[in-house]
């Protein structure tokens, strides 16, 4: 891969949209040279498909042959590629709103609301789970979170969302007010956008002591506990072990 970038970097010298790259990694062995050519062809065809960029590649890729289990591997693999990306910034794989021309594919979280009796019981809040870097870009600095898959029958109930921050942080420690939830990329993804700047809770609120798990997905739960909570055990409702 270095050699690959130093032939980029040498063949678009004095081109000014070569100014950085983004790079995935994987454990030593667990992509071959067919896995990388197969996830290049797969990025190069979405990147012509959404149109939001303009390819500067020699060639289109090529579509390695590989066995139905590998492109599985591939498949998965390539699924956590378009959902990093936007936290790192780049928007190559993302349709944008504008693209969404049918009225049903675009709706306010207070118009959709009215539309479906809400459970005033259901959880009205939902907690994402959030790398220190894209939380720090995105959620706080961009008032939005994006990427978030949701249930089409919770929507019309969500009404705050809140940030957990995964790895030395490990709590919920920000909330903030949705204003609307538009659809974003693949079926089933969504976009959140807040009403204003995302609030710090007074305390984070985090697993018990000693507790070694952390939040891998979105979950669920009632704003008010967000203040009343003592840990993520009483946020959730979970059993206490």
């Amino acid at each position: 891969m270095p050699k690959r970038l130093k032939e980029h970097a040498h063949k678009t010298s004095g081109k000014d949209f070569w100014h950085r790259a983004v790079a995935f990694a994987s454990s030593k062995g667990a992509l071959s040279r067919g896995h990388c050519l197969w996830l290049e062809n797969r990025l190069i065809k979405k990147a012509k498909e959404i149109g939001r960029c303009s390819l500067e590649n020699g060639d289109s890729g090529n579509e390695a042959k590989l066995t139905l289990s590998e492109e599985a591997d591939c498949n998965f693999y390539l699924e956590k590629i378009y959902q990093i990306l936007p936290l790192a910034g780049v928007q190559a794989f993302e349709k944008k709103v504008d693209q969404l021309t049918k009225a049903e594919d675009r709706f306010s979280f207070q118009q959709h609301a009215t539309l479906l009796n809400s459970d005033i019981d259901a959880p009205n809040t939902i907690v994402v789970p959030a790398r220190d870097d894209g939380f720090k870009r995105v959620f706080i600095g961009e008032n939005c979170w994006h990427a978030v898959r949701i249930s089409s029958d919770r929507i019309s109930d969500l009404k705050y969302i809140a940030g957990y921050r995964v790895g030395k942080i490990r709590a919920v420690t920000h909330y903030a007010e949705i204003k609307e939830i538009l659809p974003y990329g693949d079926e089933g993804k969504y976009k959140i956008v807040f009403k204003g700047a995302a609030e710090e809770l007074d305390k984070p609120i985090r697993y018990k002591s000693g507790h070694d798990s952390s939040l891998q997905a979105s979950r669920y739960t009632r704003y008010e506990k967000l203040f009343e909570a003592k840990n993520l055990t009483q946020l959730f409702d979970l059993t206490d072990d």
